[in-house]
């Protein structure tokens, strides 16, 4: 429910490249080439567009929420705070329930 507020509130979208461009990364990563030709770059595109359509678009999904939460979490952060209060665990056991 959070995260869904937080997206429509502040109209957070993902969009295609950055998915295909996030498993070209993940991609590159496995294979520990950090920087390669743009020949070679489009050549892992393709195993990247093949990646994502695989299990009828699961993996296009999975990458696509995974965005979405880092975005959401960049957006929460330094919006909540945090107040640690000490409590004993008997007082926290009398609390009334919120």
């Amino acid at each position: 429910m959070i995260r869904n507020k937080v997206v429509e509130e502040q109209g957070l979208k993902v969009s295609n490249e950055e998915i295909v461009e996030r498993t070209i990364e993940k991609i590159m990563g496995q294979f520990n080439l950090p920087e390669v030709s743009e020949e070679m770059r489009e050549s892992v595109r393709g195993f990247a567009d093949n990646y994502l359509k695989q299990e009828n678009g699961k993996n296009y999904i999975q990458e696509y929420e995974a965005i979405l939460a880092e975005k959401v979490l960049e957006n929460l952060r330094g919006k909540i705070v945090v107040n640690d209060t000490p409590i004993s665990a008997e007082d926290f056991r009398n609390q009334p329930a919120s």
